[in-house]
């Protein structure tokens, strides 16, 4: 056995003299959610405003301003994925967004962000074209994506889920991004969906859970801190999307 230091692992090691060069970019009632070269997870049902939630964090980051408890650190680019709707639809709910949080067109810079809609393309385009974005432009900040179940073929694959995570933790320390994606949860157990859940939640710094808690009242939904790695727990957030609307009307 060869007992000689590699020094090809200095990189990795570990010295405690001065904290390492990451900052906090994004908190929810002043907890830490997610700090740079880090990932956070959004999980919820189907219908739960998840989705919602994403995007008011990525209007949080271009105006500047908590919305909600929501505050996003307005650094670098945002480049936001959308692996599920078609181009009507994300203009609907981007719209919608914009207006739940009182945000007009002439608030938006385009130089803030790029918004890429992938629901044509495989799980290895999806990855292949995230990658050439983020080496065309050093300065994303945030990578969003809405969502994950589209970089697997089959999110019950232990070896290609695992392979997926990997791939998403090199992207944030290769381009220096933080990453906000989301997950469905399974029906029958309410937890995160499959093998490719059970991997994101040991690889993220946190995980949120959006529920709506009345079918009859879609626009009423919680904001759960299921666990934070580097905060306390906040308490649930209840928020009613309709009166956001009017209060910003």
């Amino acid at each position: 056995m060869n007992l000689n230091i590699n020094h090809e692992l200095e990189p990795f090691r570990y010295i405690d003299i001065e904290p390492p060069n990451e900052e906090v970019l994004i908190t929810i009632d002043n907890k830490i959610i997610l700090s740079s070269k880090n990932m956070c997870m959004l999980s919820g049902l189907p219908k739960s405003n998840k989705s919602t939630i994403n995007l008011i964090m990525l209007m949080s980051f271009l105006t500047a301003r908590s919305i909600e408890g929501i505050s996003v650190k307005s650094t670098g680019k945002a480049l936001y994925i959308d692996t599920e709707l078609s181009n009507l639809s994300f203009f609907r709910a981007f719209a919608r967004v914009k207006n739940i949080c009182g945000i007009k067109d002439s608030q938006l810079d385009m130089d803030k962000y790029d918004i890429f809609l992938f629901r044509m393309l495989s799980k290895e385009e999806i990855l292949r074209n995230i990658i050439s974005i983020l080496e065309s432009e050093p300065e994303y900040n945030y990578l969003f994506i809405d969502g994950l179940l589209d970089l697997c073929n089959n999110f019950n694959d232990i070896e290609e889920t695992k392979e997926v995570m990997s791939i998403l933790q090199k992207i944030t320390e290769r381009y220096n991004v933080a990453i906000i994606f989301v997950l469905h949860l399974g029906k029958s157990n309410l937890f995160s969906l499959g093998h490719i859940g059970s991997c994101a939640e040991r690889k993220t710094e946190s995980s949120i859970i959006v529920k709506v808690e009345d079918a009859d009242r879609p626009h009423i939904i919680t904001i759960q801190s299921k666990y934070l790695r580097s905060d306390l727990p906040f308490k649930d957030i209840r928020l009613n999307l309709n009166h956001l609307i009017e209060d910003n009307n």
